[in-house]
This record gives C-alpha cells, sequence and structure tokens, in this order.
C-alpha cells in the first residue's frame, strides 16, 4: 500500500517536471504492486501504459519490465499470454545486457527454451515490439541479482 501511494507520488512528480521516461518507471512501479495486491486488471493497464511511453522514450528497460510486468498480470489465468510477454522480456533485459533476464528465464523454465505453442493476436500496446538503440535512461539496473566478483 506505501509502494503504491510512493509510486503515484513519483509519476505525479515525473510529470510535473515533463519526465516520460520516468512517468514509465513510475508506471511499471504501481503496475507491479497493483499485480502484487492482486488486481491484475488494473496492473495490466499500467504495465500497457507504460510500455507505450518507455516505446515513445526509446527506455528499452523499462519496456522490458513492463512486458515481464504484464506476463505476470496473465499469470495462471494464460499461460501462453504470460510466457508471450515474458519471452518479449527475456529478450529486451538480454539484449541490453542486465541480470533482470536471469530471473525471467529462471521463470520461464523449463519451457523457457521455447516460445508460445501458438501465436498470439495483437492486443494493443502491450505487444508492441522492444525499440531503440540507448541504455536505459543511462542508469544501471541491477536490483535482483549480485554477485561478487573475485579478483
Amino acid at each position: 500500500r506505501q509502494a503504491a501511494e510512493h509510486h503515484r507520488q513519483a509519476l505525479d512528480l515525473f510529470r510535473e517536471i515533463g519526465d516520460r521516461a520516468g512517468e514509465a518507471e513510475a508506471m511499471n512501479g504501481i503496475g507491479e504492486t497493483l499485480t502484487a495486491s492482486g488486481n491484475v486488471d488494473k496492473a495490466r493497464a499500467h504495465h500497457s501504459d507504460a510500455l507505450a511511453l518507455a516505446v515513445q522514450t526509446g527506455d528499452r528497460y523499462e519496456q522490458a519490465r513492463a512486458q515481464h510486468g504484464l506476463g505476470h498480470t496473465y499469470l495462471g489465468s494464460h499461460p501462453d499470454r504470460t510466457r508471450h510477454h515474458w519471452h518479449l522480456a527475456l529478450a529486451g533485459y538480454g539484449a541490453i545486457g542486465v541480470p533482470d533476464a536471469h530471473d525471467v528465464r529462471d521463470q520461464l523454465a523449463p519451457s523457457a527454451r521455447r516460445p508460445p505453442t501458438t501465436p498470439l493476436p495483437p492486443r494493443g500496446r502491450s505487444d508492441v515490439a522492444l525499440t531503440g538503440d540507448r541504455p536505459a535512461r543511462g542508469r544501471p539496473r541491477c536490483r535482483r541479482r549480485v554477485g561478487v566478483v573475485a579478483g
């Protein structure tokens, strides 16, 4: 509950200063907290909006994060949609070389190594391909898996 409020405050601030990439980041955060609280329909809307903004701004990390979040919103109800979005997230994270790809790969295992069996119909903005050539807002994104480098 508190996390969602912080993301909403961040969203308001990003909108106030005109930071569209920041808006995508905050919307993905809201989507993740809504998914965790079981409100998948609203979460799906936030991730879809985040994806559209991330595509506009060229933020490949937030594009992949939105795809990952969209996959979570379908978890348990539409396994092909879940895998479809997670494969897009895996491709996106892998393309920019962030450790989040490991999490998605683990979630997809053992079926991770193969794409969905049937093509999915277009679903609006949530099926936008990952685009953009620049790294995600110039910030390193290492949230979950941090390793120790032996020297």
